[in-house]
């Protein structure tokens, strides 16, 4: 498939197709015991090419997500009026970017996370180049990957490990780029991302 050949209407069309668009509160299943978190995964075109921006956050001595590799966003606030609205918030200060710089075509469908938390990505086009003013208390590093890179089966792997309670599991781990290791719950959102919008 040629990832950047893909075009933001056809993006938003295959987010569109149903399932793929999901409620904008976490569903009661998924809500059942866990926090409401929104992320956004934005896409940006650089040199003819589709990437995906990620963060590092910044390392809090007794944060568990401390120095990940991460999309921006967090757990839903009273203020937030759905999950978009988190995710957009969210992106919003942790990066100091202009809310207008970013088109929301999507989301996907909510995810558990080991941590006890329901997660929604709300994906979206962001203008590019942009300027940001990253929050350093959060916010270590911005870069970005190119989708067909994230695309390639050679650059990923399934992990073995263990959940919270000690039980087999498995973690999708990707090999080192550009210095930062993606793996975990965002290498899992951007495997959805990428089914949905290799989904005619």
């Amino acid at each position: 498939m040629d990832w950047n050949a893909l075009t933001a209407a056809q993006m938003r069309k295959r987010l569109a197709a149903a399932g793929a668009t999901q409620p904008l509160t976490c569903t009661p299943t998924c809500s059942q015991g866990l926090r409401q978190a929104g992320v956004l995964a934005p896409l940006i075109r650089i040199d003819g090419r589709w990437h995906v921006l990620f963060i590092r956050r910044s390392r809090w001595e007794g944060d568990r997500h401390s120095g990940q590799v991460a999309f921006p966003g967090g757990k839903r606030e009273a203020c937030d009026a759905d999950l978009r609205a988190t995710a957009v918030r969210e992106t919003v200060e942790e990066l100091g970017l202009a809310p207008d710089c970013l088109q929301l075509i999507g989301s996907l469908a909510p995810r558990h996370s080991r941590t006890g938390y329901c997660i929604t990505a709300q994906i979206a086009l962001l203008d590019w180049p942009c300027p940001l003013t990253p929050d350093a208390r959060e916010v270590a590093r911005v870069f970005s990957l190119p989708l067909d890179w994230l695309a390639d089966r050679s650059n990923w792997r399934v992990v073995p490990c263990r959940d919270t309670e000690g039980q087999p599991a498995e973690v999708i781990r990707y090999r080192e780029q550009e210095g930062e290791q993606l793996w975990g719950v965002t290498a899992a959102l951007v495997q959805q991302l990428l089914g949905r919008l290799a989904t005619d």
